[in-house]
């Protein structure tokens, strides 16, 4: 106790007790820390997040490159067994014709939708920094740079989940579409099998 009032007396400061509380710089300077360590948690998820819908819209582009492929030839392949070889004037199409222009008329179908589903498509909500025709994107180098240095943290995450979520929404209609394309090019298969089945029944019937 003595040393202690002499360490006062002599201008010395002697540590806290190890039960005393913190001071608030250091409270205040560990909650944005946490705050820090959050924001880049959740920013490391929304990059998942981002991989793993880019993934998926890729994979349904590819299906549905290879259906617009398969679809268009087999259209160019019904329409050539319909009009290909001569037929007289004046008389109606058999059961087996009608068959395979409606199994042409499927894989068209089917065309269409694996267009629809492959066609670019952007979902933009208002001026972003991430959609490559935003504003921020046509000007100058320097204006883009200095945008960029103004944006805040959070600002930047949360354009990122919006970008997020517009992904997704493109990601459901992009499948969408891919399912309605297999179903017509299904439809239009089982018709071509139709034909097929009813052109080689006939002459024995």
């Amino acid at each position: 106790m003595f040393g202690k009032k002499r360490a006062r007396r002599n201008g010395l400061v002697l540590d806290p007790a190890p039960d005393s509380a913190p001071p608030v710089e250091s409270r205040s300077a560990a909650q944005e820390l946490a705050q820090v360590s959050a924001e880049r948690a959740e920013d490391s998820f929304a990059d998942f997040q981002r991989a793993v819908l880019q993934d998926n819209i890729s994979l349904c582009d590819i299906k549905a490159g290879v259906l617009l492929a398969f679809s268009g030839a087999l259209v160019v392949f019904c329409l050539d067994a319909s009009f290909g070889g001569e037929k007289p004037a004046g008389i109606a199409f058999d059961l087996p014709t009608a068959l395979m222009l409606a199994s042409a008329a499927g894989f068209f179908l089917s065309c269409h939708l694996a267009l629809l589903c492959v066609a670019p498509r952007v979902h933009v909500r208002g001026r972003d920094h991430l959609y490559w025709g935003s504003p921020v994107f046509r000007t100058s180098g320097d204006k883009f740079v200095a945008a960029m240095r103004k944006m805040k943290p959070m600002a930047e995450h949360e354009e990122k989940l919006r970008h997020v979520h517009g992904l997704a929404s493109i990601c459901r209609r992009k499948f969408r579409y891919l399912d309605l394309a297999i179903r017509a090019g299904l439809l239009g298969f089982l018709l071509l099998m139709a034909s097929e089945l009813t052109r080689a029944i006939a002459p024995h019937a």
